[in-house]
């Protein structure tokens, strides 16, 4: 990556291109142009595909490869907005593709601008094909379901522990539960300390709590161990995050975004036209 500035100044100069110019197609200023063309900066990654596309050349070739794929490393943090940006960003161009047969730079620019703009406002986009494909993103979610085989989709409501999480945290008591225990998830809990933490507010009995701990016990996001005390072996409770987190909190996550009141913001797939037409705000 240590010369990708250079090679932006090259192909710069080559295309008889000011800092200015650039920084104008690029929506950046002359400054910036500047700070990479001497290494004092990089290039966002979002930027790349647009720097690449003015240039008329590859993502490998901005790099300087010619042979081999350039590898553009970010931090394991940033992995679910980067993928966000990128799902909003292809979903764009399809978009336009759909209208216009082209998608250049400014469009497509302009268009993530409006996008983005609308997901803070409430509103989703998505595609849905006739097959059962779909690439949902909203301002907090982005979500691509893939359709293998015919029955593929009807597999997803038939999968026994999906409908276990979906059953156990319809639960207000199962939320209300898992909430603390993930706010304090480095406390560990007797059912008597439980019932005192949650009785105040929720007004649980012994035996709602009980319920509530095996349930998620049994699910995996509470631990028990007994610990020894006098004569007495005494349950002792903590939360855990089991792998099975990812697939619960996209469940969550989903969800949430079942709301009727929903705006669209480039909405695409013909088998939902009524849907859209008698829905329309």
């Amino acid at each position: 990556m240590s010369n990708i500035g250079s090679k932006i100044a090259e192909l710069r100069k080559a295309g008889g291109m000011t800092q200015e110019e650039l920084a104008g197609i690029l929506g950046v200023s002359p400054q910036t142009i500047s700070k990479w063309e001497t290494s004092t900066t990089m290039p966002d990654i979002m930027l790349l595909p647009l720097i690449a596309d003015t240039f008329e050349v590859t993502i490998d070739e901005l790099f300087g490869n010619t042979g081999e794929t350039a590898s553009c490393g970010i931090s394991f943090a940033d992995v679910p907005d980067t993928a966000h940006e990128k799902m909003i960003e292809s979903m764009q161009r399809a978009f336009i593709l759909m209208d216009t047969e082209t998608c250049t730079p400014s469009q497509l620019r302009e268009n993530i601008k409006q996008a983005k703009k609308a997901l803070t406002e409430g509103s989703s986009s998505a595609v849905y094909t006739d097959c059962g494909e779909v690439a949902y993103v909203s301002d907090k979610l982005g979500i691509v379901v893939r359709k293998k085989e015919d029955d593929d989709m009807l597999a997803l409501l038939e999968n026994p522990h999906t409908v276990a999480l979906l059953k156990a945290f319809a639960s207000d008591n199962v939320r209300a539960l898992f909430a603390l225990t993930q706010q304090h998830s480095k406390v560990k809990y007797t059912l008597s300390s439980l019932c005192n933490k949650l009785q105040p507010k929720l007004s649980w009995t012994e035996d709602e709590v009980k319920k509530a701990v095996d349930t998620l016990v049994s699910l995996g996001f509470m631990k028990v161990s007994d610990v020894q005390i006098d004569d007495d072996n005494i349950p002792v409770y903590e939360g855990f995050m089991p792998s099975e987190i990812g697939l619960l909190y996209a469940i969550l996550a989903c969800g949430a975004e079942i709301n009727h009141d929903h705006g669209f913001w480039c909405y695409r797939g013909t088998s939902i036209e009524s849907f859209l037409a008698s829905n329309a705000h």
